[in-house]
């Protein structure tokens, strides 16, 4: 299909860096326009998508600068990460198509997915924040991708275990589970579950939280049809 956005802003969004954030817009009007009809995007919506793409640049940015250092020690600073796991919840959220920051659901393909969060209060830790956010956000975006049922359900606890004393995150969903084969091999690199991707995301996790951050993450639980719960704790 052919799109148009309003006022000419068409030309400055086609040669801009290509990000996930177009083509979900563009998807989600183009499933609201009758078939054969220019898809019109409104220009206020637009705008607010570049200024996300100039976001989702520096943060790569970013990250593409700690991951070159891979080898080395990140700066890590102590504070709370509470702050740290919501800037990460709310990046997925807008970029997920239909999003409702009042109700906390979003729509995606023609289902309904609701994001919880509950937060406690926790010791600070000494983490890297823009590695940290990057691990978050790949936890999400898998979370995201494995939802199957009508009413999808993601839940994102931050809590303090009291028997170890850790700082634990949790990203829990009522997606299509693991089977126990998978469970052995998605931190390996290489492995994926996707039709598409290159099965490092995991494999990248695992060497943030554990090499540089000193922490553990792994699979509390997992089923076929049943969904996934990861988690990270830290050491205080």
């Amino acid at each position: 299909f052919f799109f148009q956005a309003e006022d000419g802003i068409r030309d400055h969004c086609v040669t801009g860096v290509q990000t996930c954030a177009l083509p979900i817009l563009l998807r989600g009007h183009a499933e609201t326009t009758e078939p054969g009809r220019d898809v019109v995007i409104p220009r206020a919506e637009l705008e607010e998508t570049l200024h996300d793409m100039e976001g989702d640049i520096d943060r790569l940015s970013k990250v593409a600068q700690r991951f070159s250092h891979i080898g080395s020690s990140p700066q890590l600073m102590l504070q709370d990460v509470v702050p740290v796991v919501r800037e990460a919840v709310a990046y997925v959220r807008r970029r997920a198509p239909q999003a409702s920051a009042q109700s906390g659901e979003v729509s995606i393909a023609s289902r309904t997915v609701e994001i919880r969060e509950r937060y406690e209060e926790v010791p600070p830790i000494n983490l890297n924040r823009e590695l940290l956010e990057w691990v978050l956000e790949n936890l999400l975006s898998n979370a995201l991708t494995a939802l199957d049922k009508p009413h999808g359900l993601i839940e994102v606890v931050v809590e303090r275990r009291a028997e170890t004393e850790e700082v634990e995150i949790s990203v829990s969903d009522n997606g299509r589970g693991l089977t126990r084969e998978a469970q052995k091999r998605v931190f390996e690199a290489g492995y994926s579950t996707k039709r598409r991707g290159w099965g490092l995301g995991l494999a990248l996790a695992r060497r943030v939280v554990e090499e540089y951050h000193a922490g553990r993450i792994g699979i509390r639980s997992s089923a076929p049809g049943e969904g996934t719960t990861m988690v990270i704790r830290f050491p205080t």
